[in-house]
């Protein structure tokens, strides 16, 4: 009898993961558009990818990571956010913030 309890309980989470996923797809835009691989956000942003990654932790860019592959759909790009923030100014090397 336990055997058959493990089976159902495992059958039960394998049940509700599907049905997340599933609630996830129904999300409109979802599978919509175009994804975009970090190395073409580079190019059409024209930064380079440790840039791309603090867009993505500052939180400017939203991502998708399917596996070890981050996407990004292309309407993303398209938002009037996340064009390039500007430039902050570096300090001189020895001089103080005001």
């Amino acid at each position: 009898m336990k055997t058959e309890q493990k089976i159902l309980k495992c059958l039960e989470a394998i049940t509700e993961s599907l049905r997340r996923i599933e609630e996830k797809l129904e999300q409109p835009g979802i599978l919509s558009g175009r994804w975009l691989t970090q190395q073409e956000v580079c190019n059409e942003l024209k930064v380079t990818r440790r840039t791309l990654a603090n867009y993505r932790n500052s939180g400017i860019l939203k991502f998708t990571r399917l596996g070890n592959k981050i996407l990004y759909q292309s309407a993303e790009l398209e938002k009037p956010g996340a064009a390039k923030p500007e430039k902050r100014e570096r300090m001189q090397p020895g001089s103080r913030k005001p």
